[in-house]
């Protein structure tokens, strides 16, 4: 019976190292800037209107082919008299409707007022959790086969 525990930790081990480790990389570039940012900037942040300025899509491509897209918007606001303009991650949706000139409300810390978010768009922070939930997934399954497998070899 040491066959099936060694093929299933051979498929399903591997998908889950790879989807925990990819949430948790999402996971700190979200903390780098995004997750912990994002909670004290709309804690103690300041509330003030962005306008969306511009739009870029960035492609990737698999085997020459389009395979993930991602999207992005460019925004100003102003604080305290300085303009600031920063780029943004953006859900599909959020890309389609905020047309350029689109108020939109930004959260920025008074002290670095360059550190700022779109205040409706939490994007990185639903896909980096989807890719660790998707990790657990694999590794419960894991964990399931190898008590199944065990108990089977009894």
């Amino acid at each position: 019976m040491i066959g099936p525990l060694v093929i299933s930790s051979l498929v399903l081990l591997p998908f889950a190292v790879f989807f925990i480790t990819l949430g948790l990389r999402g996971w700190w570039i979200v903390n780098t800037f995004g997750l912990l940012n994002w909670s004290k900037l709309h804690r103690t942040g300041v509330r003030v209107n962005g306008y969306i300025t511009s739009h870029s899509i960035r492609t990737t491509t698999y085997h020459r082919k389009p395979a993930n897209s991602f999207y992005y918007v460019t925004y100003r606001y102003e604080y305290e008299g300085k303009v600031y303009t920063r780029k943004q991650g953006v859900s599909k949706r959020h890309y389609q409707e905020w047309a350029d000139g689109y108020i939109a409300p930004v959260y920025c810390l008074p002290g670095t007022p360059e550190m700022a978010i779109l205040s409706e768009d939490r994007l990185e922070l639903q896909s980096s959790l989807f890719f660790i939930a998707l990790g657990v997934f694999a590794l419960l399954m894991w964990t399931l086969g190898v008590a199944l497998i065990s108990h089977l070899a009894r």
